[in-house]
């Protein structure tokens, strides 16, 4: 690490603490700490939980989730795996429906981790996995050129673009 880095990562750290320091004064949360603290009270026992919803009040509860839906699943993190590992400890039926493409992480800046993606047997019982190889938004080209990008990170991609005209 060379002067100017570690002098970036200096005063990045100072400008972190006292951002943490910020947050914890004036009582606010930023989106790691509101999930952090949903997994605490998941792990203390609370089971049950209040949103909005159309300008309404409503509650429900956690132990009675059947289905957890994730989307972009490449850019999980250790708080989310933790969020959903919560919830899967007080729910003995709920199902775990996954989407994620690992081409496409960019997320890594905000603690996403693709061990989660790659390993994803490991973190959810009896799991079935299926390749979608098929790009249907993209010219032949393009998928041709993202392919040689990409050699050697998994499965190439399969361009599938009806013309119209």
């Amino acid at each position: 690490m060379d002067d100017h880095e570690a002098a970036f990562l200096q005063a990045a750290l100072k400008l972190y603490v006292e951002y943490l320091g910020y947050l914890q004064d004036s009582g606010d949360q930023d989106f790691d700490g509101l999930i952090q603290q949903a997994v605490i009270q998941i792990q203390s026992g609370i089971k049950a939980m209040t949103y909005r919803q159309e300008g309404e009040t409503r509650t429900g509860r956690l132990d009675r989730i059947r289905y957890l839906l994730i989307d972009e699943y490449q850019d999980f993190s250790f708080l989310f795996h933790a969020l959903v590992d919560a919830i899967m400890g007080i729910s003995d039926h709920a199902e775990v429906f996954a989407v994620g493409d690992d081409w496409q992480a960019i997320n890594r800046f905000a603690g996403s981790d693709l061990r989660y993606f790659r390993g994803f047997g490991n973190y959810f019982d009896s799991p079935k996995e299926f390749l979608l190889p098929n790009n249907y938004r993209s010219d032949q080209a393009i998928v041709e050129a993202s392919n040689s990008l990409m050699t050697g990170y998994g499965e190439k991609s399969i361009a599938i673009r009806e013309r119209h005209g």
